[in-house]
């Protein structure tokens, strides 16, 4: 992934997004020193969204498996020990 500032992104907006979307070049963006932002192909947002989707339902999974086996409240007990009234 190449850097490059904001300034010159604003500049070459449309040349970028041009190598984005032909070439599958990848770009940081650098504001103060900073990366803030990154112009990837489409489909690698999509991978990224399918990797945390993934992650997501191997910690439910965890979560599940370390509840297992415990003691559960019922619904009315939920609500009496926060103090809501039904």
């Amino acid at each position: 992934m190449k850097n490059i500032t904001a300034s010159t992104a604003r500049r070459l907006w449309s040349q970028l997004l041009g190598r984005v979307e032909h070439r599958g070049s990848r770009y940081a963006i650098v504001r103060n020193g900073h990366v803030v932002a990154a112009l990837i192909p489409i489909h690698e947002t999509e991978l990224l969204s399918e990797l945390q989707d993934h992650l997501d339902l191997q910690q439910a999974r965890e979560a599940i498996e370390l509840e297992r086996g415990k003691e559960r409240l019922s619904w009315a007990e939920v609500l009496a020990y926060g103090g809501i009234d039904e």
